[in-house]
């Protein structure tokens, strides 16, 4: 999976599992890609050159499928056309079998939403981890892959210039035994590392950072670090005190409608401004058109 995919739902090789045989997998491998009708998603396929890479189903992905070079790396752009399934055979020979990747194409359903959400106003970026279970979609739209360092996750928040939201969609834990949090995006974000977001007051600063995940602001640690975050990127910072959830019955990953956040009350968010002290959620609210964003119910 590249570090900072632009769509699709990718579903990567755990540590330590085996395949039927009982040969180790290469750990955070894809093993799987679901896509949108008319919608892509790219993957990185290493040390192939020379092999024959092609869909077993052209009427889901498309053959030959767009490709360009970056060294040893061949970046694969998989098209979806229509819904089905197909498998991405790399082989030295079309058509002898090979270990392969597979792809769902699903149909494209009416947004999801639900209430008390909050509508942001462009320029704005989401950064969805790829295990999500709440992917966001904003006028730039990144998947991060589990190996990515909290650097590169850095640097692509900056890679579309000025905006005024910053949006996270990823697990947080917190440890019982310490109260440290724990953004699970990449290879995470914790205490250690909220200087980098010295490097966002370019980007956001002025705007909103949003983290959407379980109890971000779950303990006095976990505050301190959107706090840090807040100060250093010279923006507003939001985290959730509670873990957040899903309408009964969804089933796999709600896909919000566009420029939507699923920030609500009764995840009781904790706002902090750029000088780093805090606001309170209503009073948060009502600054929303001075912020760009809007709450709907």
């Amino acid at each position: 999976m590249p570090k900072a995919a632009n769509r699709g739902d990718y579903e990567v090789v755990a540590p330590g599992s085996t395949n039927k045989e009982g040969k180790p997998l290469v750990p955070n491998s894809v093993w799987k890609v679901t896509i949108p009708e008319q919608g892509s998603a790219d993957i990185e396929f290493c040390d192939g050159a020379g092999l024959q890479v092609q869909s077993n189903n052209s009427s889901a992905i498309q053959n030959p499928i767009p490709e360009i070079s970056s060294g040893s790396v061949r970046i694969l752009t998989l098209i979806g056309l229509k819904e089905g399934t197909t498998m991405i055979e790399v082989t030295p020979t079309a058509g002898r079998g090979s270990e392969p990747l597979q792809v769902n194409v699903i149909k494209v359903e009416a947004p999801k939403t639900f209430g008390e959400m909050v509508a942001l106003e462009p320029p704005s970026m989401a950064l969805n981890s790829h295990d999500t279970p709440v992917v966001f979609e904003m006028h730039h739209t990144f998947v991060i892959a589990p190996t990515t360092p909290a650097q590169q996750i850095v640097d692509t928040a900056r890679s579309k210039g000025k905006l005024r939201h910053l949006a996270i969609s990823c697990h947080s834990y917190v440890d019982k035994a310490t109260g440290a949090t724990r953004l699970d995006i990449g290879m995470g974000f914790d205490a250690s590392n909220t200087g980098l977001f010295t490097q966002l007051g370019e980007t956001i600063g002025g705007g909103v950072l949003w983290f959407a995940g379980c109890a971000a602001c779950g303990s006095e640690q976990g505050k301190n670090d959107v706090k840090a975050r807040a100060t250093n990127a010279r923006c507003y910072a939001v985290g959730p005190v509670m873990f957040m959830s899903v309408p009964k019955g969804t089933r796999g990953k709600l896909h919000l409608a566009k420029s939507m956040v699923d920030m609500r009350a009764r995840f009781m968010p904790v706002v902090f401004t750029p000088a780093g002290s805090t606001v309170a959620w209503n009073v948060f609210l009502g600054m929303g058109s001075r912020l760009g964003f809007s709450a709907k119910a």
